[in-house]
């Protein structure tokens, strides 16, 4: 049902806006797993698997943790099947240029190996897990949504995989879950932000360029008659030169 509705909402799998992501956040972050949580525990409570009274508490629950699944898992799906169903490249960054890909899949995997050592270095790791989202907004402004989604979904596996190996009463809580969403969506948002930037900075420089080369006139000028822009063959044929 959520993802239907997100198809319908227009909603373009590349991340290519904050519309997109405003429409991801509500109908597959957010109504997938509500409606998930809700009809999960209603089976549960009819079939008196748990108590009405734990009802609530446990939707709370099941909903974070499918939340985090959604946020962690689909962004990197999403973009990866739409670059495959429109023939696209397949990238690591949506930065252009950018570095090889070694380095690259560094700086996306820095944030899994930040969590990693923070799990076998602490008997409370939770405590510390936020400093992961210092390396991750770091991807994100470097290398937009794709390299967020690439780098959110490495370190909510490595987070999982820790809170199953290394289970406390601290990581028993949902805690843990709840940082690892919030963690996830913030990445994606700057992300998306960066990417939408970046592409409308190659759009730019792309006109800027047609219009240099352009072999007529084009210019600007202020109502008063002022030019502030003109290309090269304007300043040709009016003789003011390069620079002016």
């Amino acid at each position: 049902v959520a993802g239907e509705a997100l198809r319908r909402s227009g909603f373009d799998p590349s991340f290519a806006g904050v519309g997109d992501l405003l429409h991801f956040i509500a109908y597959a972050a957010v109504g997938g797993p509500l409606l998930a949580a809700v009809g999960g525990i209603a089976v549960q409570v009819l079939a008196d698997i748990i108590p009405s009274d734990d009802a609530l508490r446990e939707g709370a629950i099941f909903f974070v943790g499918d939340l985090v699944g959604v946020a962690a898992v689909t962004p990197p799906v999403l973009i990866v099947g739409s670059a495959l169903r429109d023939g696209r490249e397949l990238r690591l960054s949506d930065r252009v240029p950018t570095e090889r890909d070694w380095v690259v899949i560094a700086e996306e995997v820095a944030p899994a190996v930040v969590a990693l050592l923070l799990f076998a270095q602490s008997e409370d790791p939770v405590r510390f897990l936020y400093l992961t989202m210092v390396p991750l907004t770091m991807v994100a402004l470097r290398h937009g949504v794709t390299g967020a989604a690439i780098a959110s979904f490495g370190l909510c596996a490595v987070m999982t995989a820790g809170a199953h190996a290394k289970a406390t009463d601290t990581l028993d809580r949902s805690d843990l879950q709840a940082l690892m969403g919030t963690t996830a969506l913030l990445a994606l948002t700057v992300g998306t932000v960066v990417s939408a930037r970046m592409r409308t900075l190659r759009t730019s420089q792309q006109l800027s360029d047609i219009v240099e080369a352009t072999p007529d006139l084009v210019g600007t000028a202020d109502t008063d008659g002022t030019l502030r822009y003109l290309n090269p063959v304007g300043r040709a044929l009016l003789d003011l030169g390069p620079t002016a």
